[in-house]
């Protein structure tokens, strides 16, 4: 099964989308939104179902910038793991221990931990803090995955 057929196959598992939404822009919010959505990393379908989700244009692009922070610190965690990964290999076969190397990765560990942390409560205060936190409903179906977007 080539790529393709794979996308097309995640897609529709969960069966098709019926409904079509068209969103006319003049020059300058097209350029607005094009801009967002690549600042961002993402199709401009996404950026309007993340601003759904997020109840909010402004609070979707803080949490899109979050999330690239957070990717990030969990890519600097995997570094750092698999530099102490390569110090316990070492020390093992042939024990001679660096142990500069695995206190200063065990603290990039701890620092990366605590940006996550500190990341993790800022999405949760921007959602917390957005125009739409009172409503009582969430205005899209939360049954579709990401997938569908993309």
């Amino acid at each position: 099964m080539s790529e393709r057929e794979g996308l097309f196959r995640r897609r529709t598992v969960g069966g098709r989308r019926e409904f079509r939404t068209v969103i006319k822009h003049n020059e300058e919010e097209y350029a607005r939104v094009e801009s967002m959505a690549q600042g961002a990393g993402i199709s401009r379908a996404r950026l309007y179902e993340r601003s759904l989700r997020a109840r909010g244009v402004v609070e979707a692009e803080q949490l899109a910038e979050i999330s690239l922070k957070m990717e990030a610190a969990l890519r600097m965690i995997g570094l750092a793991g698999n530099n102490l990964n390569q110090a316990a290999r070492v020390a093992n076969s042939t024990g001679d221990v660096h142990a500069p190397q695995i206190q200063a990765s065990a603290d990039m560990i701890d620092n990366y931990l605590a940006e996550l942390v500190r990341l993790l409560k800022k999405t949760s205060d921007t959602i917390e803090g957005s125009a739409f936190a009172d409503r009582d409903q969430v205005l899209v179906d939360d049954d579709h995955s990401d997938e569908d977007f993309e």
